[in-house]
């Protein structure tokens, strides 16, 4: 993988735990209360809002379900002013 290739993988990460970060503040939870309710670690769940972690499926959905969307929402860019 090159330079370029990180680079992209990292920014992609970062706008996931982005939304992630958005849909669980405007739902007002925290998030210890978002890792209860979506079965995860609350480490996991900082990793991935912070863009640490490269998420599995598994652990996208369960957020997900956690914060009661559906799954594809969580790649549809929010704005932050809506």
């Amino acid at each position: 993988m090159n330079t370029e290739q990180i680079a992209k993988k990292d920014e992609q990460q970062m706008a996931l735990g982005k939304q992630i970060r958005l849909f669980r503040k405007k739902k007002s939870l925290s998030q210890r209360q978002l890792a209860k309710q979506a079965g995860i670690s609350l480490g996991m769940l900082s990793q991935i809002e912070n863009g640490k972690t490269n998420p599995s499926v598994r652990s996208l959905a369960q957020i997900a379900n956690g914060l009661e969307i559906p799954l594809d929402q969580l790649f549809i860019t929010q704005s932050t002013n809506g």
